[in-house]
């Protein structure tokens, strides 16, 4: 399993489920005529690629990976639209001038930056001032199950937002990174998910991934992932398997 907790096909499906949240993200750039969006972590592009179907169509929208494949992909399925263009950078060094972007969206990112100060620093540089920066994150110490063993469970809660996230916990922390980076006027809205099929737990959570890595890594015994897929499946046949977690929606304005 990679060291990532996604790869492309990874955030493919997860768009689909992230769909009407993904949607709400989008409304912090409704009111623009023009300028340029940024969408930074963008993966393949896809809400690059939304945006620019929903959104004003002067805008110019810029997505940025630090990853070159999923830059690869992403221009790809964006060829011959010129109002789109992708970038590879660090998200921590903008590849844009000073006081240039209108609007900027990370969803996902900072959740897998240790320390996303930098970056929200940097977003204020690249911001024009009002602009805003909207970021929507997950929050895995949310994540709940209502089947099987409650300690077992926990240690599944824990591993992703202790370890295997590398920052498990950004979702409670965005606004005081607003604040720290210098940014003004935040607001903060949670949007719970909630699955009844263990399918769902598995293509979009990866939680069966997570639970055999835990086996090889000595986080569970053979008898615990056992227990866990069992209890899991168990309920899942008899229709009353239910996993949730909540969403996070944050923006703020550069002064």
């Amino acid at each position: 399993m990679s060291q990532k907790h996604y790869n492309a096909e990874y955030l493919v499906d997860t768009a689909n489920i992230l769909k009407e949240i993904k949607l709400k993200s989008y409304q912090s750039f409704a009111h623009l005529e023009s300028g340029t969006i940024a969408d930074i972590g963008c993966g393949v592009g896809a809400d690059v690629l939304m945006m620019h179907q929903l959104l004003n169509k002067s805008l110019k929208i810029t997505g940025v990976d630090h990853d070159a494949a999923l830059i690869d992909i992403a221009k790809k399925n964006s060829s011959g639209n010129e109002s789109v263009n992708f970038l590879v950078s660090e998200v921590a060094a903008l590849p844009f001038e000073e006081n240039t972007i209108d609007g900027l969206r990370a969803e996902r990112l900072i959740q897998h930056i240790a320390n996303p100060i930098p970056v929200f620093k940097d977003a204020i540089r690249v911001l024009k001032s009002k602009a805003v920066f909207t970021v929507i994150e997950t929050d895995w110490s949310n994540l709940s199950f209502y089947n099987g063993d409650e300690k077992l469970n926990n240690k599944i809660v824990a591993y992703l937002s202790n370890q295997k996230v590398v920052n498990g916990f950004a979702s409670r922390k965005i606004l005081s990174y607003f604040e720290e980076a210098g940014f003004e006027n935040s607001v903060c809205a949670v949007y719970p998910l909630i699955s009844n099929k263990l399918q769902d737990a598995f293509t979009y959570l990866w939680i069966d991934k997570i639970i055999h890595e835990m086996a090889e890594i000595n986080m569970f015994s053979e008898d615990e992932k056992n227990m866990v897929l069992k209890s899991f499946e168990l309920a899942d046949q008899k229709q009353s398997f239910i996993c949730s977690m909540n969403i996070v929606i944050a923006s703020a304005q550069k002064p």
